[in-house]
């Protein structure tokens, strides 16, 4: 077991294998500390973060409060104001 070797928990890195799954564009601006203000280590670590990058952008690069509609078989994200 992985884990136990390297001594940490599963959870955790179960956790780190997440993350370097991240769309490429995402780590991207992070590097150039171009991401959003809201996308800090904190929420990283604790959002649920799902495969596809679309979603990824939607969950992590929209700013909140803002409705996000992605369009089926395509990599477009629509964003707009929630009232």
């Amino acid at each position: 077991d992985l884990a136990k070797q390297q001594g940490q928990c599963r959870k955790h890195l179960a956790r780190l294998i997440e993350l370097s799954c991240i769309a490429p564009d995402i780590v991207t601006a992070v590097l150039a500390g171009k991401q959003p203000l809201s996308l800090t280590a904190s929420r990283l670590r604790s959002a649920e973060l799902p495969m596809a990058w679309v979603k990824q952008r939607a969950i992590l690069l929209v700013p909140p409060k803002t409705v996000v509609t992605i369009q089926p078989d395509s990599e477009q994200l629509v964003l707009g104001k929630r009232q």
